[in-house]
């Protein structure tokens, strides 16, 4: 899953649009589908973490951005939420 493909939902629902956009860390958990989990470098200090969930390909493998946590710092770890 390329990470620029989610920027632009990243944005929307993050309702701000970041200059930098840099993956530095990535998990995944397998539930009926894959959560996909980014620690994000967006800009200065400033990192966010994004939860993305992929449908299994019978589903349509469609993607949803699930969730954005931000203020979060370059050595947090990127935990599944």
């Amino acid at each position: 899953m390329a990470h620029l493909k989610v920027k632009p939902q990243v944005e929307e629902k993050a309702g701000k649009t970041f200059d930098t956009f840099v993956v530095k860390a990535y998990k995944t958990q397998v539930v009926a589908g894959t959560n996909h989990f980014f620690k994000i470098h967006v800009g200065g200090s400033d990192y966010i973490h994004v939860k993305v969930y992929e449908m299994l390909p019978f589903q349509g493998g469609k993607k949803e951005i699930m969730g954005i946590q931000s203020n979060k710092s370059k050595d947090e770890e990127l935990t599944f939420f």
